[in-house]
């Protein structure tokens, strides 16, 4: 196991689960650790935070969500590398305006597909609890501590340092995912939360927050056939690369400008 130091820039995320800790000011030092496909994790700790956006309709009611336990996200997007590995196929083959590498993440995967890449994946690596992250912990994880409109603050002029968005993507003709971790990392260490492609939650998608959990849990019903994905991607603009941002995906959509992290409820398999 090995150990980053990462910046926390605000003093407000407060865990209040016994044996908890409180986000300050200062270098904190986050575990990490990487599986045999080359997939790196950092453990994210428990906490609370404010979700969602006051003003905005499908962000509303913003609420309190508790994340009781700790968990691990992936650093990065999955790569193509890492899918490849586990799932022996690659779906973003002869698509138009994709860049082909170990490095750049595994797109034009609809919501079922990342479902039978985790449950290989725990196939063959069992123990870990692979899966999605709910978009309580993505939003939780991007922000890192911050109230601000990102994970960094709310200087939208920062937003070119941490994010592949349309104003440095796809309006001045990159118009394809960037290799990840080309950006600056948030706080605890995750690149490409803002920007670069969407990624795929457990959550079912409706358009508000009423009666969500906050508890961390994904909300899930079957009334609905599109699920949640977060973060925004090389094509959108700005408004899109918010912490807070959501949207929705039909199931059986495939996009270049959509993929997925990774996470795992253990370090250790039992």
């Amino acid at each position: 196991m090995k150990s980053f130091r990462f910046l926390v820039c605000s003093a407000l995320v407060v865990n209040i689960a016994a044996g908890g800790w409180s986000c300050s000011r200062r270098a904190v030092t986050l575990p990490s650790v990487t599986n045999r496909f080359g997939m790196k994790f950092v453990e994210i700790p428990a906490g609370n935070y404010r979700m969602g956006n006051p003003s905005n309709r499908d962000e509303q009611p913003a609420h309190d969500v508790t994340v009781a336990s700790p968990f691990w996200i992936q650093t990065t997007e999955l790569t193509q590398a890492q899918w490849k590995s586990v799932m022996g196929t690659s779906p973003w083959s002869n698509a138009p305006d994709v860049r082909m590498g170990d490095n750049y993440p595994a797109i034009l995967v609809t919501w079922p597909q990342a479902q039978q890449f985790l449950t290989k994946l725990n196939e063959l690596d069992p123990g870990h609890g692979y899966r999605l992250p709910s978009e309580a912990e993505w939003e939780y994880a991007c922000r890192a501590g911050s109230t601000g409109t990102y994970g960094f603050g709310s200087d939208r002029k920062k937003l070119s340092d941490y994010a592949w968005f349309d104003e440095n993507a796809s309006r001045v003709g990159e118009k394809y995912a960037h290799a990840v971790a080309q950006k600056k990392p948030n706080a605890w260490g995750l690149y490409d939360m803002h920007g670069n492609v969407w990624e795929w939650c457990q959550d079912s998608y409706r358009d508000n927050y009423q009666d969500a959990p906050t508890d961390g849990a994904a909300y899930t019903s079957r009334e609905f056939d599109s699920h949640v994905y977060r973060g925004g991607g090389f094509r959108n603009a700005e408004r899109f690369t918010h912490a807070s941002s959501r949207a929705g995906l039909d199931d059986e959509d495939q996009s270049d400008n959509v993929g997925f992290r990774v996470v795992m409820q253990s370090a250790s398999a039992r």
